[in-house]
């Protein structure tokens, strides 16, 4: 039995999607999934952790870091120093507590800009 992902859409606050993020990280809020993938109910007593997959963008294999928190979704701070420069796609999965992850990421894709350091303001005229 799989779990399904993340149900409703997820949102950032510290950037939107496609914004240049330049800080340390960045807020991910979420909502957790009432259903498994095989249409079961899911209890929010049976989520164990919520995991966030950072790709490059476009990509859905070989990602770049595996953030994961204990529990059911709340807003968490994604440390982005552990990641490379670049556009990232960020996929959430559920696991039970019986350790069943879900697999279908269609739902929860948020599109993130990694800068190391801040831009440079532009040259005046």
């Amino acid at each position: 039995m799989k779990i399904l992902g993340l149900i409703l859409m997820m949102f950032l606050s510290v950037a939107c999607a496609d914004d240049i993020q330049w800080s340390k990280g960045f807020t991910i809020n979420c909502t957790d999934a009432t259903q498994r993938e095989d249409g079961t109910a899911l209890l929010t007593s049976e989520i164990g952790s919520i995991k966030y997959y950072a790709y490059p963008s476009g990509e859905t294999t070989n990602n770049e870091h595996v953030f994961e928190f204990i529990g059911g979704c709340k807003a968490v701070q994604i440390d982005t120093k552990q990641l490379t420069t670049g556009v990232k796609d960020f996929y959430a999965t559920t696991v039970d507590t019986d350790g069943r992850e879900s697999t279908d990421l269609s739902a929860t894709k948020v599109t993130h800009t990694i800068m190391k350091s801040r831009p440079k303001a532009p040259e005046p005229y």
